[in-house]
């Protein structure tokens, strides 16, 4: 074989094998188990400490730090699921919660529109109440952070049963 003609089947092999690799990964991410394992690891390593500290980086990055939030946890009530204010983050029993989230994801076990955790921010004094979108914030275990109810990507539902409205005295960041 000719000399010139090894780079051209060079350039063909690597193109083939970059080609190959481009499509293993765009059915690995529409196949979804690389989505499912990402879940799985962040919600294995999610803790309460976690939640708050998050909380707290949603406030400061969505609406500038003049909001305080509420947290909610899904709770059952018999075959619905609606969110629960947590009001005493000490006493508030984290592994119960994941324990009920884990069930309701795999025994279709509490169903309804409802977020597993979920933030409502409500104004500091002085300040302006952000627009709903931002207000109500939902936990993503695949971003592994609290995202807006409605945002340019992805949205989600907030509760889709009534819930107990935030006050600045229930407020867990404040």
């Amino acid at each position: 074989m000719a000399w010139w003609k090894w780079p051209l089947r060079f350039a063909l092999v690597a193109a083939s094998a970059i080609v190959f690799v481009a499509v293993l990964a765009i059915a690995f991410v529409f196949l979804e188990p690389v989505d499912y394992a990402l879940k799985y690891l962040h919600f294995s390593k999610l803790s309460k400490e976690r939640l708050i500290h998050e909380a707290k980086v949603y406030i400061r990055d969505r609406a500038g730090g003049n909001q305080m939030a509420c947290l909610y946890v899904v709770e059952c009530d018999g075959e619905h699921a609606r969110l629960e204010l947590v009001s005493d983050i000490v006493g508030w029993d984290f592994q119960a919660a994941k324990d009920r989230i884990w069930r309701r994801r795999f025994s279709n076990y509490c169903p309804g529109r409802t977020t597993n955790f979920g933030l409502h921010l409500i104004p500091r004094a002085g300040h302006e109440p952000e627009i709903e979108a931002i207000s109500h914030a939902r936990w993503s275990f695949f971003n592994d952070r609290f995202i807006p109810e409605r945002g340019r990507f992805q949205s989600g539902s907030f509760s889709d049963q009534p819930w107990e409205q935030c006050t600045p005295e229930r407020a867990i960041v404040r």
